[in-house]
């Protein structure tokens, strides 16, 4: 009921040297706004916050009644850039879940009784090309109980410190 790129189509990239084109992240969250056009009342799509550079961060919510408490979901992709892959599964489920809502029992199921939310690109400023955010594997150094205060990449005074030498 909607019309929907495919995986392919948005995420071409050279495999034999693994460099994609510096646009998929503009495509992908014009792919998700056009999910949200083609699917009004199922789906919301909005921001999160901001990466240093400026960035938009954004998410897609599946959701058939806001009004109901349900269990809620998050799928992240792409943490490492360089993975344009992982986006592009994710990408690929979000399109066949809205596909299939209302013609695959499972499916209208499962977003009946869940609140979905999908960041298919957690790092776009190094996607798709590089595996860091500011020198930092942001997949091998999260926060956690024991240091609550710590960040995953480096603060922006540490950036600026590091570029200057």
């Amino acid at each position: 009921f909607f019309k929907q790129k495919t995986a392919y189509e948005i995420y071409q990239c050279d495999w034999s040297s693994d460099v994609c084109s510096s646009d998929l992240y503009p495509q992908t969250v014009e792919q998700l706004k056009n999910w949200e056009k083609e699917t009004k009342g199922l789906t919301s799509v909005g921001t999160y916050g901001k990466t240093k550079k400026g960035t938009d961060l954004y998410y897609i919510r599946i959701n058939q009644d806001e009004k109901k408490v349900k269990p809620t979901i998050l799928l992240t992709s792409c943490i490492h850039g360089n993975e344009p892959w992982a986006a592009g599964i994710m990408m690929a489920y979000i399109g066949n879940m809205l596909d299939q809502y209302g013609k695959n029992k499972e499916m209208t199921e499962l977003v009946n009784n869940r609140d979905i939310y999908f960041v298919p690109v957690v790092s776009p400023d190094s996607y798709p090309n590089s595996r860091y955010v500011d020198g930092v594997d942001p997949n091998r150094d999260f926060a956690s109980p024991k240091k609550p205060d710590h960040k995953s990449t480096r603060s922006e005074e540490h950036t600026s410190e590091l570029q200057s030498h």
